[in-house]
Order: C-alpha cells, then sequence, then structure tokens
C-alpha cells in the first residue's frame, strides 16, 4: 500500500514538507505497518485459543461470537486504516478487548492481569505514547463491572473484589505509563536513526555531486591538456624545423648569432611547457609508468649527449661512474627515468660555472627479483643553504633568489622529479655546504629481466695496466675508479711530469703499462705538442686520446693514437676503445654508405599533414634524408593516394580536418591484401599520457611527437623501411617457390 508520508504523496496533498519530517514520517509508518502485521497475527491467534477454551468451559456460542466480533474489529482497522491514528486505536482496543474476554472467561482470575500487561507491551511496537492511555480503559472496564458485579449481585468464586481491583488498578496505571515511556523513547530513536539516515543520505548526495563535478572538471583539465600540447607544439615544431634548417644555410656571423638564439629560446619554451604539462598529469594522477625493457647504460649517455655541448663552452668536466654489479637489461620506465636524471644534470650544469659534474650510479638494495638503483649527481656548483633546500621540491618554489634571477626556470622540475621518483618506487633528497658544491641523488627500483639477465663482460681485461693522465685531475680519478670496477689496474696521474716517472718506474719494476689514456688538451696544450712524442721515448706504448666535444681525431693525433674518445666519456664508448687499443677487438673503420641515393631509388614516403609550416619542415627533414617523398593535407586524400601507389611508409599527423588520421589508419588497414602492410608512424602534436597507446591501437605501427627531430625521424623510418623490406623480400621468394 502507499506510503502516505513519503515525499511524492506529501507533495500531492500540498503540505509544506522538510525532508527531515518526511524521513521521519517515513520510519514511523514502517514501523506502524510492522506493527499492524504483528496485532493482525496475535489478533488472530488469541481468537482461536478463546474459542477452544469458551469450548471447553461450555460457554463457546457468547464467547465465540464476542472474539470474533473483536477479532473482525481489529483485522479490518489493520487492512483498512493502515499507519493511521485511528486504524491504531482500533486495533489497539480489540487488543485489550480479547484480553478482557480472557478475563471474563476465567471469572477475573487474578492471572488474567498478566494478559492486560503483555497486550500493552505489544502496543509498544506502534511507537505511540497515547496507544497504552486509549486502549486500557478497553479491559480495565469489563474487569471492573466482573467485580461491581461480584461484589453488589451475585459472588464469583474467582472475581476480583473491589479493593483488590482498586489495588490493580495502580498497577494499571503504572504499566500504562511505563509502556507509554517505552513506546515514547523508541520513537525518539526511530527519529534519530532516520535523522541520521537523512544525514547520510544527503552527504552521499553532497559526495556524488561532488564526485561528478570533479570527475567533470578531471575530464575537461584533461581535454584542455591535450588540446594545449597539440596547439603549443604544433606551431613550436614549425619554428624549431625552420630554424634549424636555417642553422644548416650560408649565414653571416650576425645571423648565425641570432639563429642561434632563436634556436635556444624555443628549446626552453619547449621545456616549460613540457614541465607544466607534466605537472598538470602528475597533480590530475593521469601519468602512468611505462614498463619496459631497456638498456641501463641508455638513458644515462643519452644524458651525457645532450649535455656535452653545454658544458665545452663552460670548460666543465662532466663525468660518470657506473656500477658494474648492475645487469645490461632492467625493466622500467626509460623515458621517465631520463626526465629525472636530465633535470638534476641540467640543474647542476645551470648553476655550476667551473669544475665537474659527477653522476655516480650504485646499487642499494637487490633482490631476486628487483634492484633499488643510487644515482648521485655532484657539482662543484655555488651550492645552497638549508633555507634554500626545504623550498627545492615544492611546486612553483625555487632556492637562491639571485641565481634563479640569472639563470630562470619555472620551479616545476624538482617537484616533477620527486613526484616521478616515488612513482617509481624511489625518493630524492639533496644536501650541501653552501660555497662548496651540492649533491642531488635519487633512487629508482627497477626490475630484473627473468631468465635472460647478462652483465657487461670484462674478464679479458683483468690484470691489464693502464695509466690515465687528464688535465683534470678529479678526471682522472673517476676514470681510474671505473677501469678498477673491470679489473684493470689504473694509476691516475696528475700531470705530465707524475705519468712520466710513473711510467719509468713501472719499467724498472719490470711491470709495464699496456695504454695510457690522455686527455687531448692535457697541461692546457693540444697533444700535436711534443707530449706523446716524450711518452714513446719512455715507453713504447700504445695510447687513447680523449679528445673535447665536437672534436674529430685526425692526422694531428699522431700514430701513437690507437683509438680516440669524445667527452663526455660514455662507458660502452671507453670499454670499446681500450679493447681496440689493447687489441682485443679489432679497430673497425666506418666506410661512408651511399644510402642516400639507395633511398631515392627504393620507393617513395607519404607525408600527410594539414599543416603548412609543419610540410615544409617535414619535408626538409626527408630531403636532408635522401628520401622521395608526396605530401597530401589530410586523411582523405592519403586514402586516395594509397589506393594508387605503394609507399615504404607513411608518416602520419593524427589531427585533421575531413578525415584524421585514427579514421585514415583504420580505412588504410582495410584496403591491405595479401599480407602487405605499410608502416604508418604518427608524427603528431599529441603527446599526452596515452596518446602514443590511442596511435598504436588505431593501427599505426609507431610513434613520434612533435617537435620531430631529424635523427630521431631517420632511426624511425630506418627501422620500419628495413623491416618492411625484409618481410616482403621474404614473401616474394615464398611465392616464386
Amino acid at each position: 500500500m502507499k506510503n502516505p508520508f513519503a515525499m511524492d504523496s506529501l507533495l500531492e496533498s500540498g503540505q509544506d514538507v522538510s525532508p527531515v519530517q518526511t524521513v521521519r514520517e517515513t520510519d514511523l509508518y514502517c514501523a506502524q505497518e510492522r506493527g499492524d502485521e504483528l496485532l493482525r497475527l496475535l489478533s488472530i491467534v488469541q481468537a482461536i485459543i478463546l474459542t477452544i477454551a469458551s469450548a471447553f468451559l461450555g460457554r463457546l456460542l457468547p464467547m465465540a461470537a464476542a472474539a470474533f466480533v473483536v477479532c473482525t474489529v481489529t483485522l479490518a482497522a489493520t487492512w483498512l486504516c493502515p499507519g493511521t491514528q485511528r486504524g491504531r486505536i482500533l486495533a489497539a482496543v480489540g487488543m485489550q478487548l480479547l484480553s478482557a474476554l480472557y478475563g471474563l472467561l476465567g471469572g477475573g482470575a487474578p492471572e488474567t492481569v498478566i494478559l492486560f500487561a503483555s497486550g500493552l507491551l505489544v502496543l509498544v511496537v506502534y511507537r505511540d505514547p497515547n496507544l497504552p492511555v486509549l486502549a486500557a480503559p478497553a479491559f480495565l472496564l469489563p474487569y471492573f463491572g466482573l467485580a461491581f458485579y461480584s461484589a453488589v449481585a451475585a459472588p464469583l468464586p474467582h472475581a476480583p473484589s473491589l479493593p483488590r481491583f482498586g489495588l490493580f488498578a495502580v498497577f494499571a496505571g503504572f504499566h500504562v505509563y511505563f509502556c507509554s515511556a517505552l513506546a515514547r523513547l523508541l520513537a525518539s530513536l526511530t527519529c534519530s536513526a532516520a535523522e541520521a539516515r537523512r544525514v547520510v543520505g544527503v552527504r552521499e548526495a553532497e559526495l556524488r555531486v561532488a564526485s561528478l563535478r570533479v570527475e567533470r572538471a578531471e575530464r575537461a583539465k584533461s581535454e584542455f591538456l591535450a588540446n594545449l600540447s597539440h596547439e603549443v607544439r604544433t606551431p613550436i615544431n614549425g619554428v624549431l624545423g625552420m630554424t634549424r634548417i636555417l642553422s644548416e644555410t650560408r649565414l653571416t656571423p650576425e645571423q648565425r648569432e641570432l639563429t642561434e638564439t632563436l634556436l635556444r629560446s624555443t628549446r626552453a619554451l619547449l621545456e616549460v611547457m613540457n614541465e607544466v604539462l607534466d605537472f598538470s598529469r602528475l597533480e590530475a594522477g593521469k601519468m602512468d609508468l611505462q614498463q619496459k625493457t631497456f638498456r641501463f647504460q641508455s638513458p644515462y649517455d643519452d644524458v651525457l649527449e645532450l649535455l656535452g655541448p653545454m658544458t665545452e663552452g663552460k670548460g666543465i668536466e662532466l663525468l660518470c661512474e657506473l656500477d658494474s654489479r648492475i645487469p645490461l637489461e632492467v625493466t622500467g620506465d626509460v623515458r621517465r627515468l631520463r626526465q629525472v636524471l636530465l633535470n638534476l644534470a641540467g640543474n647542476a650544469l645551470k648553476f655550476t660555472e667551473s669544475g665537474h659534474i659527477l653522476i655516480a650510479v650504485s646499487i642499494e638494495e637487490e633482490s631476486d627479483s628487483s634492484l633499488l638503483i643510487r644515482t648521485d649527481v655532484v657539482d662543484t656548483g655555488p651550492g645552497f643553504t638549508a633555507e634554500d633546500q626545504s623550498r627545492f621540491f615544492q611546486p612553483f618554489s625555487q632556492g637562491n633568489r639571485e641565481l634563479v634571477r640569472k639563470h630562470g626556470g619555472t620551479g616545476l622540475g624538482l617537484a616533477i622529479a620527486k613526484r616521478l621518483t616515488q612513482m617509481m618506487g624511489g625518493e630524492i633528497g639533496a644536501r650541501s655546504i653552501a660555497g662548496r658544491g651540492a649533491r642531488f641523488w635519487f633512487t629508482f627500483r627497477c626490475g630484473r629481466v627473468p631468465g635472460n639477465e647478462t652483465f657487461l663482460e670484462t674478464s679479458d681485461l683483468t690484470g691489464k695496466r693502464i695509466l690515465i693522465l687528464c688535465r683534470y685531475s678529479f678526471a682522472s680519478t673517476i676514470i681510474a675508479s671505473q677501469l678498477r670496477q673491470w679489473g684493470i689496474q689504473a694509476f691516475a696521474a696528475f700531470h705530465a711530469e707524475m705519468a712520466i716517472g710513473e711510467l719509468v718506474r713501472s719499467r724498472q719494476l719490470n711491470r709495464p703499462y699496456d695504454a695510457v689514456i690522455v686527455d687531448g688538451e692535457a697541461e692546457g696544450r693540444p697533444v700535436t705538442d711534443s707530449w706523446l712524442e716524450r711518452l714513446r721515448k719512455v715507453q713504447d706504448i700504445p695510447a687513447i686520446v680523449i679528445l673535447p666535444f665536437g672534436r674529430m681525431a685526425g692526422p694531428q693525433a699522431g700514430p701513437e693514437c690507437q683509438a680516440v674518445l669524445t667527452k663526455p666519456l660514455r662507458v660502452n664508448q671507453m670499454l670499446t676503445a681500450i679493447r681496440q687499443c689493447l687489441g682485443v677487438l679489432p679497430v673497425i673503420v666506418p666506410e661512408v654508405p651511399a644510402e642516400q641515393a639507395a633511398r631515392v631509388e627504393s620507393g617513395c614516403i607519404l607525408l600527410v599533414e594539414d599543416n603548412t609550416v609543419n610540410q615544409r619542415v617535414a619535408s626538409r627533414m626527408l630531403e636532408k634524408l635522401g628520401y622521395r617523398f608526396e605530401v597530401v593535407p589530410n586523411g582523405l586524400r592519403a586514402l586516395e593516394s594509397v589506393r594508387s601507389t605503394s609507399y615504404l611508409a607513411i608518416l602520419m599527423d593524427c589531427q585533421m580536418p575531413e578525415m584524421d588520421g585514427f579514421e585514415a589508419t583504420a580505412e588504410i588497414r582495410k584496403l591491405e591484401r595479401n599480407g602487405e602492410r605499410v608502416p604508418i608512424i604518427a608524427m603528431t602534436a599529441l603527446a599526452m599520457n596515452g596518446d602514443r597507446e590511442r596511435c598504436l591501437a588505431a593501427g599505426m605501427d609507431d610513434y613520434i611527437s612533435k617537435p620531430v627531430h631529424v635523427e630521431e625521424l631517420h632511426t624511425v623510418l630506418t627501422r620500419w623501411i628495413e623491416a618492411t623490406r625484409k618481410v616482403r623480400k621474404k614473401a616474394a621468394g615464398a611465392d616464386s617457390a
């Protein structure tokens, strides 16, 4: 039956109600409905028992008729007027009349008082304090009539006397009060529970609304960041690409200086944008780690190569020392590792004017399945105070104000690095003494490659003796330390006389050195001076020459030079040079391949790009790499071209008019037959977390984010074109067979 206190009913009735009233009345109504059900059951049971008892005592007809009438009234009240006060009163009176009939049947025996008490207690389920007061007379009046009749007319054997009735009336009054109080307490508890449920319901509704608002805000934020990334990267790609092309033309010194300034400014803008976007993704929880197997040394080598050109102008030594116990391959997010490392090393380079920067890598903890790697970035810069340190890892906060004004920055780099290291299962920190350099460190957890764990093999170098001489003594020390990890007996000399003396002493002890590593600018002089000639007079020893960044080995290195290293030194580069110098590994002289002509003859690349500036940038890159290519402005035109021409590869932008890159890729895949699959490489300004996966899921084979670097484009194209050629050649051989 419909709840008259439900919100809809109350609104239909035109009453002015509150949510509190609605919830309270609804709960009371439900409780009273349960009371109606209980009274219906009890009245039926009592009527049946009363009929059986009256038949046993020989009073069947009058008692059965009375019980039937009372039971019918009770049932009618609970059925026809549920949840109303009128229905409750009729049901309560009927319950007490049935109890009174029991008393009359027993002649008013004292034990019938129990029926009165139990009847009132049953009424408590209604939680109405008025019911016991209204229902009690239905029992007391017949009971008083029985006592009065027995006292005045004809004494009955079990009928109570008038004094006893008076005593019972006192008991009845107390019991009525007790049951009313109990009903009032239950009603209060019901209302309190209803209020608590109402509050919980309101809070849940508020939380649902707040959650929906947060979801909408996060969705809007993600869409905004994706659009911002695309809209900003597209023009930056054009500016960077055209500026690089301009820098490769013949320019006057003034024009070249302006071009280099433009390049630096554009890169700085891109760096700021990347930091803001990364921080926003971290704040929104939209950044996930991509766990893949990678060569452990690769991110460190990448950072050294990136920062190498900047160290040369300052005269700073950039050094790296890797723990040889670290496996060659591990699993983790190499991109985020590179980002944290580049941030710390870049900061060190920014604030260091002279001296050195050391990147030291070691194992802090290890287990059967993972490694906790610690990386320290140590510099000889100005250092920082404890007050500066407290602000380092807070967003938009930086240390020394004067240095910040000089070098700039968003104040987000270290905050991002902290979040990323925490995501990689590590932590980050710093310590320094003002004026004496700084040490920034971070740890990260990487996984072992199960069943395929390999380490750097250096057993062929064990026991070899190498002398090291660098213009910067600290560099000699670090190189010697790295060599000792490989089992090499290394001696670090800090000046030429010390090196010559050590060579003489070793010959006298009949323990000559197998090779010498010498800085190409040792003692501040180039190698073309007489240093190597003086060296040969002491001992005919193979030499490895270290040249500054960007310098190539030439005839001036002399016949004594068996191998050349360029700064900053990388572990694999140094290991290969030592082996070549010692004759363990043959020297490979690379030949310049005629790649350009081969590419022109081999086929054509389809460039799908709607932005005219980016079309020109990509076209110049492809020309530089020696590829023939065609350009179309959208996916629809690309689809038409693919129907008529076979391409080596397709460079596909994603956001274009008429037909975007995702839809075009899906349509191209439908056209492919006989297992032939043209490589489709996304070349897009979409650089948010998940964009790469979205491109691959659409059927593309690889992904390059803008701004595009010619080296990256060359690597990706070479890899996919060669793989496609092998597949097609194998298929052609199978068909001919």
